[in-house]
């Protein structure tokens, strides 16, 4: 482990953006300084989308580069925000390009049963894009209703 490089991925998404990502970064630091791990890019977002977002492309990149081989971050749920991101890192995981590691325990190509790994943020990724689909429905719907009362104020149907 003393020649591979590693990358830091904090994202706080909650009302005090800033102290969040500043103590996930902080205990990070304090993680790769007990593990002896040598960090070199640190990748900092701010709120909850489920896109693509510039930093975690940076972190892709880093690795298909082969810049880094690790991540520290928090928990995998600060990390995969969405299907095609998840993707991404578990076949980088399977084909042991890289290991993701978090203060609860790390995530490699060992692990007999890789997927497991993942589950709770396919969970929590389902959970987000369910609540979308509802807000979306919900302003749709509110626009519908807009729309048709409208129509009957000028005298349509």
């Amino acid at each position: 482990m003393k020649n591979k490089k590693y990358a830091i991925y904090v994202r706080a998404s909650g009302s005090k953006r800033a102290e969040s990502n500043h103590a996930q970064l902080m205990a990070l630091y304090d993680l790769a300084k007990e593990k002896s791990l040598d960090v070199v890019l640190v990748c900092k977002e701010f709120g909850p989308t489920l896109q693509e977002t510039p930093e975690r492309d940076r972190l892709i990149q880093a690795i298909e580069e082969g810049k880094i081989s690790g991540i520290l971050c928090t928990g995998i749920d600060r990390l995969v925000r969405n299907v095609e991101y998840l993707s991404k890192l578990y076949s980088l995981i399977q084909k042991g390009k890289l290991e993701v590691v978090t203060p609860s325990g790390s995530i490699t190509s060992r692990e007999k049963n890789l997927m497991w790994a993942f589950i709770p943020s396919l969970v929590m990724l389902d959970s987000a894009i369910r609540s979308e689909r509802i807000k979306r429905g919900i302003a749709q719907n509110k626009y519908k209703l807009l729309r048709e009362e409208y129509i009957r104020s000028k005298g349509g149907e």
